[in-house]
This record gives structure tokens, sequence and C-alpha cells, in this order.
């Protein structure tokens, strides 16, 4: 049983390059990624479109792109493309990630329990 409030290590920053990186971490299928200012993201390893796994994904201009339909989601989960629909319309709240908060103490990344 997992403590909640409390930050547990998932990974060593070292192992976070620069693409996608899956790892299942106290229960729960991760993908970790990094943006354009080597800030490590995370975030749950799943598209709320169609359950594709993120992680099978990219990295475009500081959004994690999914690999079936495109859908682009920013560090905060927020789906801010989808390519179906142009660049002009606003994608729906609803098709936001889930995002887990990260800190790096000595080179590792700890993930908050909430």
């Amino acid at each position: 049983m997992w403590l909640v409030d409390h930050w547990y290590p998932v990974l060593e920053s070292r192992e976070l390059k620069g693409s996608p990186l899956q790892a299942e971490r106290l229960g729960q299928d991760l993908v970790f990624w990094r943006d354009q200012t080597a800030r490590a993201q995370t975030q749950a390893n799943r598209c709320p479109h169609m359950g594709a796994s993120l992680s099978q994904g990219k990295i475009v201009n500081d959004h994690l792109v999914c690999p079936f339909h495109g859908f682009a989601f920013d560090r905060q989960g927020r789906c801010q493309r989808i390519p179906a629909n142009g660049s002009e319309r606003i994608p729906p709240i609803f098709l936001s990630c889930t995002t887990i908060r990260l800190a790096v103490v000595s080179l590792l990344l700890y993930k908050a329990l909430m």
C-alpha cells in the first residue's frame, strides 16, 4: 500500500532522453518526456481520445503528440491541437491527459502520489 501525499522516486533523470519513455510506477502506466527547456514531464500513458499509448508518440514544439491521430498535448496535459479539426478550432477540455507532478532531486525524478 502506498501512502498518499508523499513523493516516491520513479526514474533516474539520465534515463530520460529526447523521446517519450514508458514506465509503470506505483501501479500506474506513465509516459515521461522532456519539454524544450529539458524539464521532465509525465502524464498517464493513455490518449483520452482512443486510448493509444502516448509513449509511442513524439515530441513536437513542446507537445506530446499521440501516434494514432496526432492529438498534441501540452505540459499540463491539455489537448492543444487536433489535426483533423484544423488550426482554428480549440479542442474541448475533456480531451486532457492526467498530468502527474514531478520533482528532480539528486538526479532522481520523484512522483507525487495524491
